[in-house]
């Protein structure tokens, strides 16, 4: 039971969304396609001065939480931001196999946490990621 008086609270995620700054929209799609061991595709919205944002939705399954790939003015990928845990269960080792043939690099071997398995690996823009796995 979550400690929030608002009840309706209890069933929700505490992260609902991630938005992953990167410089090379191209490059980070296929870097995450690559992680995920499925194709990613890159879609657009219409802004209110007539242009087009683009950016590539990650993997959603059910009501999971996701979250996208974007170049975000006023943002820039970093090392030093939040850590974004990616869910690699069952996939763990075709993800870290992925990470330098998709133009990143591990920083952290896997271990261990007690709550499951943990790799990070910088992605192809210099974000750092965590992948988790409770089966990988």
């Amino acid at each position: 039971m979550s400690n929030n008086k608002d009840s309706n609270l209890d069933n929700r995620n505490t992260i609902n969304w991630a938005s992953i700054p990167v410089d090379n929209l191209e490059r980070a799609m296929k870097f995450y396609s690559a992680i995920f061991g499925e194709e990613l595709q890159k879609q657009a919205f219409p802004l209110p001065d007539g242009t087009e944002a683009e950016f590539v939705l990650l993997p959603r399954y059910n009501d999971n939480v996701s979250g996208l790939l974007s170049v975000m003015p006023g943002r820039k990928p970093s090392s030093d931001g939040a850590l974004i845990y990616l869910n690699m269960d069952g996939r763990m080792d075709s993800a870290e196999s992925a990470v330098a043939a998709a133009g990143g690099k591990i920083v952290e071997e896997r271990k261990n946490t007690g709550h499951g398995y943990m790799t990070l690996a910088q992605d192809s823009e210099g974000n750092i990621v965590a992948l988790h796995a409770f089966n990988p």
